[in-house]
């Protein structure tokens, strides 16, 4: 066994804990993007695939609707093979992407801090056992994620909090629940429900900070992916044909992965940062890991067996409800202002082109 060393942890800053992020991310820049591109690149090619013969389809149906043929596009066995990877595409992300390789890497980034060198394919070997266990956690999240859009649409009362919890199940809880698996092996709904207590302890900074990394990749990934689509069906391809409008989409397909590639390992590790951070500060995390033998030979067994801080007995109270209302009261805010300004902008361009 490789000696370990045990982490100095304390309770981090916003600016500190993104600072750490990058520093663990560019010492082992080749081994993270390694895990998380075996998983990644059969995931992007399925999508890039199903995307080429969706496009494509719907080209040539909008070219035989002018030709009185309204259903060309069900007619097409593009179309149809297109959903159906698609389908397969979202599976792979849900238990290969998501799922076997997220917890790869918070496996990695656990033995990382704990002075352990973990290669590529050692990352995956280590957490054979618990593949099935993140499997089916993930589809029992994913289900909690449907029940959530359902409760959306109950009148009055879904409509005012449903956005809210959408939100903290899909950009918060979910981002926690691998670190929860692999470091503290549990699994199921034991695992979702240790992550929702989780992230309830510090509510609205795990709000401000899932804003401010959705606002990073959107700065990342999806600026630069539009400013080069732009360009290339301004500049390259200014032909209005079929080919060059699935060219352009194509290009700025695979700028995407590759931009979301070389972005997703700072994200999982930020949150698995995030996760120690939550319980240092409320279970002492750091005094725990402080008193184990670093020379032991079951050291992550024993950092699994360092007993969580006891739990909110419910899983919904007033004080949740009422934080998922203030979101879903914002977020119904922010898009009619959003339509509001776009309408204008499109009233105004319209008047002034009379």
């Amino acid at each position: 066994m490789e000696n370990s060393t045990l982490p100095f942890m304390r309770p981090l800053r916003l600016g500190e804990l993104l600072d750490q992020a990058i520093r663990i991310y560019r010492r082992n820049f080749v081994s993270f993007i390694g895990i998380m591109a075996l998983a990644y690149i059969p995931y992007a090619l399925l999508t890039l695939l199903s995307s080429w013969l969706s496009l494509s389809s719907s080209l040539s149906a909008i070219q035989a609707t002018s030709a009185r043929n309204p259903f060309a596009l069900f007619s097409s066995p593009g179309y149809w093979l297109s959903i159906g990877l698609g389908l397969v595409s979202g599976a792979v992300y849900l238990v290969l992407l998501n799922g076997i390789a997220t917890s790869a890497l918070v496996n990695n980034i656990l033995r990382n801090q704990l002075g352990q060198k973990t290669g590529i394919l050692d990352a995956y070997r280590q957490i054979g056992p618990f593949w099935w266990k993140i499997t089916i956690t993930l589809i029992l999240y994913t289900l909690l994620m449907l029940a959530a859009f359902v409760w959306l649409i109950v009148p009055c009362v879904g409509w005012v909090s449903g956005l809210g919890l959408i939100f903290f199940l899909g950009t918060i809880v979910g981002q926690i629940i691998p670190a929860v698996v692999i470091i503290e092996k549990m699994n199921g709904i034991e695992a979702i429900t240790r992550a929702w207590d989780i992230a309830r302890r510090r509510f609205w900074w795990l709000v401000g900070f899932a804003i401010i990394f959705s606002l990073f990749n959107i700065l990342v990934v999806v600026g630069p992916t539009y400013l080069v689509r732009y360009l290339l069906t301004s500049l390259v391809f200014k032909s209005t044909s079929i080919d060059a409008t699935v060219m352009s989409t194509m290009i700025s397909s695979i700028l995407t992965s590759v931009l979301h590639l070389l972005i997703l390992p700072i994200q999982i590790t930020a949150w698995t940062l995030v996760y120690f951070d939550l319980r240092i500060r409320s279970e002492g995390f750091d005094l725990a890991i402080s008193a184990l033998d670093p020379a032991s030979e079951n050291l992550i067994e024993d950092i699994a067996n360092i007993p969580p801080a006891p739990g909110i007995s419910k899983w919904l109270n007033g004080d949740d409800i009422g934080r998922f209302v203030i979101i879903s009261i914002a977020g119904w805010g922010a898009y009619i202002l959003l339509v509001g300004i776009v309408f204008a902008i499109t009233y105004a361009s319209i008047g002034a082109l009379r």
